[in-house]
């Protein structure tokens, strides 16, 4: 499993826009479990929110929430 995960979605913010390479970047196993979320939100047609710290420049989320509408 690699350090980084990287991935684009089709909304974004001021610093990220749509489109933008996005990173998930934590531990191991965290890095397995957000990997299976995003790929489980793509196949289902689910859609997730991510969320990244304030003045964040490097596209990196911090947190996910997969939602069920």
């Amino acid at each position: 499993m690699p350090n980084t995960i990287s991935f684009s979605m089709s909304a974004g913010t001021a610093s990220c826009p749509a489109g933008s390479w996005l990173k998930w970047s934590k531990t191991e196993d965290n890095n397995k479990v957000a990997f299976s979320t995003l790929m489980a939100a793509l196949m289902s047609g689910k859609k997730i929110n991510l969320y990244f710290l304030d003045n964040d420049t490097t596209c990196t989320a911090q947190f996910l929430h997969l939602l069920s509408e």
